[in-house]
């Protein structure tokens, strides 16, 4: 039950830290720093990879729900930012 907890919040933080760091790139971009935003996608994909691959190898939770949790993080961060910005 804990552990089902822990990978459930986990899931959606993945997400929503995902949402914030393709607002981030998408600040840098606009500020004309390509080079620091190329960074950051290329860091951001490694870690989605790791993060997925990490998440289904260990996870007890179905791809559905993983996805499904991922998402709403994702979407939370899109209001985050769109509420504070």
């Amino acid at each position: 039950m804990i552990y089902t907890i822990i990978t459930s919040t986990s899931t959606f933080l993945f997400g929503y830290i995902f949402g914030l760091s393709l607002w981030f790139i998408k600040k840098a971009q606009f500020i004309n720093q390509s080079r620091y935003s190329n960074i950051f996608q290329a860091v951001r994909t490694a870690l989605l990879a790791l993060g997925f691959f990490l998440l289904l190898k260990y996870s007890l939770l179905s791809f559905s729900f993983i996805l499904f949790l991922f998402f709403i993080g994702y979407i939370a961060s899109i209001a985050t930012v769109y509420f504070l910005y």
